[in-house]
């Protein structure tokens, strides 16, 4: 009896830790964000300030800007190297946004998306997603309460004859909408220019949509959010 009762609570435990895995993965709106997808980070303390580099589990690479001594904001290779010979290390495919990382002894929260000057492109060099044409989407943690003017730029200024499909993806999971500045999501500022948005579609938490749709800035795309599935 007593063999055959510790039996049925092992079988107990085991089922109920798969069902919590499970659970985990296959909830659309709790990806995998957390810091465990960082292998390592070095950093770089120049013109742009503290900058990391963390290196990914699945070989990729990341940037982050020091902000305050407990946060850092999202940035791209050109703030690291201070070059833009580093193509190699533009964001593309699929990037997902860990909550935190950790560098040197101290985790930072991830809460900010770095931007740039709209007015000028040279100016946008360190923004996070400036003049990625080759993603397919971008998933934002839980945890970003700010997305900078130009944070989510794909394009440089000026290329009338780049097009970009119109099929990429935004998901931002933070329950709030993130403060947004000035974006060149998804609607064209001059018909004229020969050339699309990126921004297919938004998805935000199902819960938030409607506070999404109605905020500042982000009303100008509601047409294009919608819930995570």
């Amino acid at each position: 009896m007593k063999t055959t009762h510790l039996f049925v609570l092992s079988m107990a435990l085991v089922m109920s830790l798969a069902g919590c895995k499970d659970n985990k993965g296959n909830n659309p709106e709790n990806p995998q964000t957390g810091e465990s997808v960082v292998k390592s980070t070095t950093s770089v303390n120049g013109g742009n300030g503290i900058i990391i580099e963390a290196l990914m589990k699945d070989g990729t690479r990341q940037y982050y800007k020091v902000i305050t001594p407990s946060e850092v904001g999202v940035t791209n290779y050109y703030a690291y190297y201070a070059s833009d010979g580093f193509k190699e290390y533009d964001y593309k495919g699929s990037v997902v946004i860990p909550e935190s990382i950790t560098h040197e002894g101290t985790t930072y929260s991830v809460t900010n998306v770095l931007g740039g000057n709209a007015s000028s492109a040279s100016k946008c060099l360190t923004s996070a997603f400036f003049n990625c044409t080759d993603l397919k989407s971008v998933t934002l943690p839980r945890t970003i309460n700010k997305i900078e003017t130009c944070a989510m730029r794909l394009r440089k200024e000026y290329e009338p004859d780049k097009v970009i499909s119109n099929d990429l993806v935004l998901i931002c999971l933070a329950p709030n909408p993130p403060a947004l500045g000035q974006q060149e999501l998804n609607l064209p500022q001059n018909p004229d220019w020969e050339w699309g948005w990126a921004y297919a579609t938004i998805k935000v938490p199902s819960a938030s949509v409607d506070a999404y749709k109605s905020a500042d800035m982000w009303a100008l795309y509601k047409d294009y959010i919608e819930a995570i599935e």
